[in-house]
């Protein structure tokens, strides 16, 4: 039987009191950098064919962030609508 850990009644999940911007901020006005999410450059010291590389996972980690900030949103959504 699983048991629920200690002190988890003090969480902000258990509270539900966690948002992920403020209420009054507009979504439009929302931008990926304004979130927190970057692409990172690679460091000037690769070679050629490690930067290709950097830059690819690089693609794909932003990718990556973006869908999760999406998922977190819905799930706020859903949230405040329930």
């Amino acid at each position: 039987m699983p048991r629920v850990p200690k002190d988890f009644g003090e969480t902000l999940m258990a509270k539900k009191t966690y948002l992920l911007t403020p209420m009054n901020r507009s979504i439009v006005n929302t931008t990926p950098a304004s979130l927190g999410i970057k692409r990172l450059n690679p460091p000037s010291d690769l070679d050629i064919h490690l930067t290709d590389v950097f830059s690819r996972q690089e693609d794909e980690r932003y990718r990556m962030k973006l869908r999760h900030q999406v998922e977190r949103v819905k799930e706020n959504v859903l949230f405040l609508f329930n």
